[in-house]
Protein backbone atom coordinates (compact mmCIF):
# COMPACT_ATOMS: atom_id res chain seq x y z
CA UNK A 1 0.00 0.00 0.00
CA UNK A 2 1.33 3.45 -0.97
CA UNK A 3 1.33 6.70 0.90
CA UNK A 4 -1.50 8.06 -1.34
CA UNK A 5 -3.82 5.32 -0.08
CA UNK A 6 -3.18 6.35 3.48
CA UNK A 7 -4.03 9.99 2.62
CA UNK A 8 -7.33 8.90 0.93
CA UNK A 9 -8.37 6.90 4.05
CA UNK A 10 -8.18 9.94 6.35
CA UNK A 11 -9.89 13.26 5.87
CA UNK A 12 -7.67 16.25 5.63
CA UNK A 13 -6.96 18.25 8.70
CA UNK A 14 -8.43 21.70 8.58
CA UNK A 15 -6.90 24.91 9.83
CA UNK A 16 -6.91 25.12 13.53
CA UNK A 17 -7.65 21.41 13.89
CA UNK A 18 -5.48 18.97 15.67
CA UNK A 19 -3.87 15.82 14.41
CA UNK A 20 -6.78 13.72 15.64
CA UNK A 21 -9.04 14.60 12.69
CA UNK A 22 -12.78 14.45 13.47
CA UNK A 23 -12.15 14.26 17.14
CA UNK A 24 -10.18 17.47 16.88
CA UNK A 25 -12.99 19.14 14.96
CA UNK A 26 -15.53 18.20 17.66
CA UNK A 27 -13.28 19.59 20.40
CA UNK A 28 -12.60 22.75 18.43
CA UNK A 29 -16.34 23.40 18.13
CA UNK A 30 -16.82 23.00 21.89
CA UNK A 31 -16.83 26.38 23.66
CA UNK A 32 -13.99 26.80 26.07
CA UNK A 33 -14.80 27.32 29.78
CA UNK A 34 -13.28 30.44 31.24
CA UNK A 35 -12.70 31.09 34.96
CA UNK A 36 -14.96 33.82 36.20
CA UNK A 37 -13.42 36.12 38.81
CA UNK A 38 -14.85 35.68 42.32
CA UNK A 39 -16.96 38.57 43.44
CA UNK A 40 -15.22 40.86 45.93
CA UNK A 41 -17.01 40.79 49.27
CA UNK A 42 -16.43 43.94 51.23
CA UNK A 43 -16.28 43.42 55.03
CA UNK A 44 -19.04 45.06 56.96
CA UNK A 45 -17.68 47.73 59.24
CA UNK A 46 -19.30 47.97 62.66
CA UNK A 47 -20.31 51.43 63.71
CA UNK A 48 -20.38 50.45 67.39
CA UNK A 49 -17.43 49.82 69.75
CA UNK A 50 -17.35 46.20 70.98
CA UNK A 51 -17.68 45.71 74.74
CA UNK A 52 -14.58 44.09 76.22
CA UNK A 53 -14.65 42.15 79.51
CA UNK A 54 -13.20 43.92 82.52
CA UNK A 55 -9.70 42.68 83.27
CA UNK A 56 -8.80 41.71 86.81
CA UNK A 57 -5.42 42.81 88.20
CA UNK A 58 -2.66 40.40 87.24
CA UNK A 59 -1.22 40.45 90.74
CA UNK A 60 -3.59 39.94 93.69
CA UNK A 61 -3.46 42.14 96.74
CA UNK A 62 -0.72 40.93 99.09
CA UNK A 63 -1.54 40.63 102.80
CA UNK A 64 0.62 39.53 105.73
CA UNK A 65 0.03 35.86 106.56
CA UNK A 66 -0.64 34.80 110.16
CA UNK A 67 -0.53 31.20 111.38
CA UNK A 68 -2.01 30.59 114.85
CA UNK A 69 -0.72 27.43 116.52
CA UNK A 70 -1.82 25.44 119.56
CA UNK A 71 -1.64 21.71 120.37
CA UNK A 72 -4.61 20.12 118.61
CA UNK A 73 -5.87 23.00 116.44
CA UNK A 74 -9.20 22.47 118.15
CA UNK A 75 -9.69 25.32 120.62
CA UNK A 76 -7.13 28.10 121.28
CA UNK A 77 -5.72 28.54 117.77
CA UNK A 78 -9.23 28.22 116.34
CA UNK A 79 -10.53 30.97 118.61
CA UNK A 80 -7.64 33.30 117.73
CA UNK A 81 -8.01 32.69 113.98
CA UNK A 82 -11.79 33.20 113.93
CA UNK A 83 -11.62 36.38 116.01
CA UNK A 84 -8.86 37.83 113.81
CA UNK A 85 -10.82 37.14 110.60
CA UNK A 86 -13.92 38.77 112.06
CA UNK A 87 -12.12 41.86 113.35
CA UNK A 88 -9.72 42.68 110.51
CA UNK A 89 -9.22 42.25 106.77
CA UNK A 90 -5.54 43.20 106.85
CA UNK A 91 -4.31 39.60 107.16
CA UNK A 92 -4.61 36.15 105.69
CA UNK A 93 -5.17 33.82 108.63
CA UNK A 94 -4.79 30.07 109.14
CA UNK A 95 -4.50 27.75 112.12
CA UNK A 96 -2.52 24.60 112.91
CA UNK A 97 -1.49 22.35 115.78
CA UNK A 98 1.66 20.58 116.94
CA UNK A 99 -0.11 17.24 117.62
CA UNK A 100 -3.22 17.01 115.48
CA UNK A 101 -5.78 14.46 114.35
CA UNK A 102 -6.19 15.78 110.82
CA UNK A 103 -9.51 16.87 109.36
CA UNK A 104 -11.65 17.20 112.50
CA UNK A 105 -14.24 20.01 112.80
CA UNK A 106 -14.09 22.23 115.86
CA UNK A 107 -15.52 20.76 119.05
CA UNK A 108 -18.91 21.66 120.47
CA UNK A 109 -17.56 23.77 123.37
CA UNK A 110 -15.29 25.78 121.08
CA UNK A 111 -18.23 26.36 118.76
CA UNK A 112 -20.49 27.42 121.65
CA UNK A 113 -17.83 29.76 123.02
CA UNK A 114 -17.40 31.53 119.69
CA UNK A 115 -21.17 31.75 119.31
CA UNK A 116 -21.23 33.87 122.47
CA UNK A 117 -19.34 36.50 120.44
CA UNK A 118 -21.57 36.01 117.41
CA UNK A 119 -18.78 34.23 115.50
CA UNK A 120 -18.43 30.84 113.79
CA UNK A 121 -16.38 28.88 111.27
CA UNK A 122 -18.30 25.83 110.01
CA UNK A 123 -15.57 25.06 107.45
CA UNK A 124 -12.80 24.59 110.04
CA UNK A 125 -10.83 21.33 109.86
CA UNK A 126 -7.88 20.61 112.13
CA UNK A 127 -4.47 20.86 110.44
CA UNK A 128 -1.03 19.65 111.46
CA UNK A 129 1.81 22.15 111.64
CA UNK A 130 4.21 21.27 108.83
CA UNK A 131 7.04 22.79 106.87
CA UNK A 132 4.51 23.78 104.20
CA UNK A 133 2.23 25.97 106.34
CA UNK A 134 5.16 27.23 108.43
CA UNK A 135 6.83 28.43 105.22
CA UNK A 136 3.55 30.03 104.10
CA UNK A 137 3.34 32.24 107.19
CA UNK A 138 4.97 35.62 107.73
CA UNK A 139 4.41 35.19 111.47
CA UNK A 140 3.68 32.06 113.53
CA UNK A 141 1.77 32.96 116.70
CA UNK A 142 1.50 30.25 119.34
CA UNK A 143 -0.62 29.88 122.47
CA UNK A 144 2.12 28.59 124.79
CA UNK A 145 5.92 28.45 125.09
CA UNK A 146 5.78 24.68 124.53
CA UNK A 147 4.62 25.35 120.97
CA UNK A 148 7.57 27.67 120.35
CA UNK A 149 9.88 24.98 121.74
CA UNK A 150 8.31 22.48 119.33
CA UNK A 151 9.06 24.73 116.34
CA UNK A 152 12.63 25.27 117.51
CA UNK A 153 13.10 21.53 117.79
CA UNK A 154 11.21 20.21 114.75
CA UNK A 155 11.21 23.17 112.33
CA UNK A 156 14.19 25.26 113.50
CA UNK A 157 14.44 27.30 110.29
CA UNK A 158 11.11 28.93 111.21
CA UNK A 159 11.99 29.76 114.82
CA UNK A 160 12.97 33.38 113.94
CA UNK A 161 9.34 34.13 113.08
CA UNK A 162 7.65 32.12 115.86
CA UNK A 163 6.39 33.75 119.06
CA UNK A 164 3.66 33.37 121.67
CA UNK A 165 0.70 35.70 121.38
CA UNK A 166 1.37 37.15 124.84
CA UNK A 167 5.03 37.91 124.13
CA UNK A 168 4.26 39.47 120.77
CA UNK A 169 1.65 41.81 122.26
CA UNK A 170 4.03 42.75 125.08
CA UNK A 171 7.28 43.18 123.13
CA UNK A 172 6.39 44.05 119.55
CA UNK A 173 8.34 47.25 118.80
CA UNK A 174 5.45 49.22 117.36
CA UNK A 175 6.17 52.20 119.63
CA UNK A 176 9.53 52.71 117.91
CA UNK A 177 8.32 52.27 114.33
CA UNK A 178 4.83 53.15 113.21
CA UNK A 179 2.99 50.58 111.11
CA UNK A 180 2.27 51.53 107.47
CA UNK A 181 -1.35 50.65 108.20
CA UNK A 182 -1.44 53.52 110.70
CA UNK A 183 0.25 56.11 108.50
CA UNK A 184 0.18 57.29 104.91
CA UNK A 185 2.21 59.60 102.73
CA UNK A 186 0.09 62.75 102.47
CA UNK A 187 -2.92 60.58 103.32
CA UNK A 188 -2.83 58.97 99.88
CA UNK A 189 -1.65 55.43 100.64
CA UNK A 190 -4.09 53.05 98.94
CA UNK A 191 -5.37 49.89 100.55
CA UNK A 192 -3.47 47.71 98.05
CA UNK A 193 -0.13 49.45 98.61
CA UNK A 194 -0.81 49.59 102.34
CA UNK A 195 -1.28 45.82 102.53
CA UNK A 196 1.79 45.14 100.40
CA UNK A 197 4.03 47.44 102.44
CA UNK A 198 2.54 46.14 105.68
CA UNK A 199 3.72 42.62 104.84
CA UNK A 200 7.28 43.81 104.20
CA UNK A 201 7.25 45.99 107.28
CA UNK A 202 6.00 43.16 109.51
CA UNK A 203 8.66 40.78 108.19
CA UNK A 204 11.37 43.34 108.95
CA UNK A 205 10.06 44.05 112.46
CA UNK A 206 9.84 40.33 113.29
CA UNK A 207 13.40 39.84 112.07
CA UNK A 208 14.60 42.61 114.38
CA UNK A 209 12.92 40.96 117.40
CA UNK A 210 15.32 37.94 117.17
CA UNK A 211 12.57 35.64 118.39
CA UNK A 212 14.68 32.49 118.11
CA UNK A 213 16.92 33.84 120.91
CA UNK A 214 14.10 34.74 123.34
CA UNK A 215 14.01 32.86 126.65
CA UNK A 216 10.69 31.06 126.98
CA UNK A 217 8.80 31.83 130.19
CA UNK A 218 5.73 30.43 131.95
CA UNK A 219 3.79 33.73 131.85
CA UNK A 220 3.47 33.34 128.07
CA UNK A 221 1.01 30.44 128.29
CA UNK A 222 -2.70 30.68 127.57
CA UNK A 223 -4.39 27.84 129.46
CA UNK A 224 -5.66 24.94 127.37
CA UNK A 225 -9.38 24.42 128.14
CA UNK A 226 -9.47 20.99 126.45
CA UNK A 227 -10.13 19.00 129.64
CA UNK A 228 -12.57 21.55 131.08
CA UNK A 229 -16.20 22.46 130.67
CA UNK A 230 -17.86 25.35 128.83
CA UNK A 231 -16.98 27.96 131.52
CA UNK A 232 -13.30 27.07 131.04
CA UNK A 233 -13.61 27.55 127.29
CA UNK A 234 -15.34 30.89 127.81
CA UNK A 235 -12.55 32.03 130.14
CA UNK A 236 -9.89 31.10 127.58
CA UNK A 237 -11.92 32.78 124.84
CA UNK A 238 -12.10 35.98 126.89
CA UNK A 239 -8.31 36.04 127.32
CA UNK A 240 -7.63 35.36 123.63
CA UNK A 241 -10.24 37.91 122.60
CA UNK A 242 -8.49 40.63 124.60
CA UNK A 243 -5.02 39.67 123.33
CA UNK A 244 -6.15 39.60 119.69
CA UNK A 245 -7.72 43.05 120.12
CA UNK A 246 -4.40 44.36 121.50
CA UNK A 247 -2.57 42.69 118.63
CA UNK A 248 -4.83 44.20 115.97
CA UNK A 249 -4.73 47.63 117.59
CA UNK A 250 -1.09 47.84 116.52
CA UNK A 251 -2.08 47.36 112.87
CA UNK A 252 -5.46 49.10 112.78
CA UNK A 253 -6.15 51.61 110.03
CA UNK A 254 -8.81 54.07 109.03
CA UNK A 255 -10.58 52.39 106.11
Amino acid sequence: MGSDEIAIGWPSVGEGEGVDGEGSRRLSNTPRLSKKPRPQVKPKLSTTTPKLPLLKPKFPQVKPKLLYVCTGNAARSVMAAVITRHRSDLFEVKGAGTHVIEGCPMGMRTRQSLASLGMSDPTHRSTQLTQYNANWADLIITMAPDHVAYVRRVLPEYAPKTVTLKRFVKEFPVAQTSSPANSSANGALTRSSRSSSLQNWLQEQVKQMELDKATLETWEEIADPASGELPDFLETLGEINQLVDEFLAQFSSNK
